[in-house]
């Protein structure tokens, strides 16, 4: 179970102003060794997400990784192990709930990608208006 994430390491969602007027949003992921996705983490990009849609002034948004090497290799396959097929449901369904969240932002988003985007990863960054490499 290296792989596993070991719970939420999300940061709080970063607020920058801008000179314009308004914040950019920023979401930085930090779950070791890969950014890997499961259940806890799906639920805090969720729960960030939150953050992002309830501030009216958001001009934008980031997604970045602050593990070496990983955007994300998606989803957690030892967090998946002893999940029954109900259980896969609902974690495939909150993964594309965020996800579509995310793509249907009223202001641009962007794949800060520095390092492998792999599986969910990729439809991560995909859900962004930008990818930066």
């Amino acid at each position: 179970h290296r792989l596993m994430s070991a719970g939420p390491k999300l940061a709080p969602v970063a607020f920058t102003a801008l000179d314009g007027g308004g914040q950019l949003a920023k979401i930085t992921m930090n779950y070791p060794p890969a950014n890997l996705f499961d259940s806890s983490s799906l639920q805090a990009l969720g729960a960030a997400m939150d953050a992002v849609e309830a501030t009216s002034d958001v001009r934008g948004l980031v997604l970045q990784s602050d593990v070496r090497g990983f955007f994300s290799a998606g989803f957690s396959l030892p967090a998946l192990y002893n999940v029954d097929r109900a259980g896969f449901e609902r974690l495939w369904v909150t993964g594309k709930h965020v996800f579509r969240r995310i793509y249907a932002l009223p202001v641009p988003s962007i794949a800060a990608i520095d390092g492998h985007a792999l599986g969910l990863g990729c439809v991560m960054a995909m859900a962004c208006q930008r990818r930066f490499m």
